[in-house]
Parts: structure tokens; sequence; C-alpha cells
């Protein structure tokens, strides 16, 4: 798991393709992680008016929910818990700090279980380990 403030599609040619890695957003601030999905790009498309409305897999009722569901479910500042589970459960969770601003406190990352190991072979990456 890797948190950073890149967007996935960056990422995804060259760390994700072929592997099991994911991508958390550090905060709603990268841009894909305050989207809402582009419903009205949807309803306009021809997807969704050869299959959506042939098959009514988006009823009125699933619109209306996607409406108010983000494009990305959570981000790490708003659950370093999550994270922690991750590390208890055995997936490695890494900072990418190379793109989050200066001025970011990184410690809203932590919450009360979380700390930071810094890298031995970059300034701008580090591993999230319980504390002690």
């Amino acid at each position: 798991m890797i948190v950073t403030a890149l967007e996935p599609a960056y990422l995804e040619p060259m760390l994700l393709r072929g592997t099991q890695r994911r991508i958390v957003p550090y905060s709603r601030a990268v841009e894909y992680a305050s989207r809402r999905p582009a419903l009205e790009w949807l309803r306009g498309s021809r997807l969704s008016h050869a299959e959506v409305d042939a098959s009514s897999r988006l009823n009125a009722h699933d619109t209306r929910a996607l409406d108010r569901s983000p494009v990305c479910a959570i981000t790490a500042d708003e659950a370093p818990n999550q994270l922690a589970n991750w590390i208890r459960s055995g997936i490695p969770v890494v900072l990418d700090t190379s793109f989050i601003p200066k001025e970011f406190v990184v410690e809203r990352l932590l919450g009360t279980e979380l700390e930071l190991s810094p890298s031995d072979r970059t300034s701008w990456l580090s591993r999230f380990g319980l504390r002690h």
C-alpha cells in the first residue's frame, strides 16, 4: 500500500501494473480523491444509451447513491486506523512524500497507533509501522 499525493494514473504504468500494490491518497487535497463520479458524462455517453439504459444497471436509486459517493473511498488522513489494520494483516504500507506539500502535518497520518521509519535509500520514502 502506497500513501502518496500522486495520481494513480501516473503511477499505474510504472509502479502498480502487474503487482498487488495499491494507492491511498494522503488526503482529499489529491485531485481524484476529492472527485465524485462523472455521472453527467456517463448519462450522455454511448455506454449510457447502449448498455446502462437497456440493462437498467443504473436505475435512479443507484445513480443517486453514486452522486453522493466519492471516487476514492478513504484517504490516509481520514483513516489512519485502516493503515494500522493493513499493517496488522501483513500488508506493507509506505509513505511517498515526494509531492506532499511541505505545510502538510504528516502526524495526521499516524493517528494513535502508527510511526514512520525513514528509508535508508531515499529521503522521500518512509515505512509505516505500529507503535510499540
